[in-house]
């Protein structure tokens, strides 16, 4: 077998297991006349971020934390079923201490944007709430 079709087999399997995660999805990949042509993999955002950590050997701590950190953001406006069970694990995928969080939302409050950080609040309840969804220009 050739590398090529090695590597096509292993990129396949690894998406795969991706896919049955949840981390990724699988869609037909069509020309621009609709003939399909196979099947195109694209993984999240969050996936990306943590195999290009895991992967390279530049630093990008930096960014990765505060994609974390909006992460956490986006999260708590999509769903309101986000807790702070689901924020610790976020906080954990890429690394940042809950402490960075806090310090986030101390600033964002101070703006009126959310509230603080809900520190004594259990894991099953929200970890912050958004006030003001219109300042957060990033959605």
């Amino acid at each position: 077998m050739s590398q090529y079709k090695e590597c096509i087999n292993y990129l396949e399997k690894f998406f795969n297991v991706l896919h049955s995660l949840g981390l990724a999805i699988m869609q037909d990949y069509y020309t621009s006349k609709g003939y399909k042509i196979g099947i195109e993999y694209k993984a999240t955002s969050e996936t990306t971020a943590l195999l290009m950590r895991k992967t390279f050997d530049v630093e990008f701590d930096e960014e990765i934390e505060m994609f974390g950190l909006l992460s956490i953001l986006i999260k708590s406006i999509k769903s309101r079923m986000f807790n702070k069970s689901e924020a610790k694990r976020t906080l954990n995928e890429f690394g940042i201490s809950e402490e960075k969080l806090i310090k986030l939302l101390d600033k964002l409050a101070e703006k009126g944007i959310t509230e603080k950080y809900n520190i004594l609040g259990a894991d099953s309840s929200p970890p912050f709430l958004i006030l003001n969804k219109k300042h957060l220009k990033i959605l």
